[in-house]
């Protein structure tokens, strides 16, 4: 009789245990340096989120109250709004809580076909790193992908000397 009960006992191995253990470990090696990377662009995503969100509101903040130099034309007024700069301080009425540190501008320059191009100055914390717009526009900061966990510039881009003929 006590070797019927033992034939029915039921229950793991220490091999079988350790080999879940081991196929745990794989995983847990695989999914946390990944899951490490998904912050970290969430968080650079949320910065250019911020940063277009400005250039946005400063869009708005010209639809009401027109360009800075138009506004400096019939008031006089600052050498800022001469050029086209509109600082934190205007488009606060405009933008709500951002990551963008230290800072920003946002500059309104009159294309030659006539329309406004709109290239904001900062920079924004995201985890460890610092990223930097440098008269960046909207389409630059969509365009900057695959460089996740670097910190960089965004905006203008080095110019390379022309040739000589």
């Amino acid at each position: 009789m006590f070797k019927k009960v033992l034939k029915n006992q039921k229950g793991l191995t220490l091999i079988e245990l350790l080999a879940v253990v081991v196929i745990l470990g794989i995983i847990a090696a695989i999914a946390i340096p990944s899951i490490g990377n998904i912050i970290q662009k969430s968080r650079e995503d949320g910065v250019k989120a911020d940063a277009m969100q400005i250039i946005n509101a400063a869009k708005t903040y010209v639809s009401a109250n027109g360009t800075p130099e138009a506004q400096a034309a019939t008031t006089g007024g600052t050498a800022e709004q001469k050029e086209g700069e509109m600082t934190q301080a205007m488009l606060k009425k405009y933008v709500d809580d951002v990551s963008l540190t230290d800072g920003y501008k946002v500059f309104v320059k009159t294309n030659t076909n006539g329309g406004d191009t709109y290239e904001i100055t900062g920079s924004g914390k995201a985890g460890k790193i610092t990223i930097n717009f440098a008269d960046a526009t909207i389409k630059q900061i969509k365009d900057d992908k695959d460089q996740t966990g670097t910190g960089r510039t965004i905006g203008t881009q080095p110019k390379t000397p022309p040739a000589t003929p």
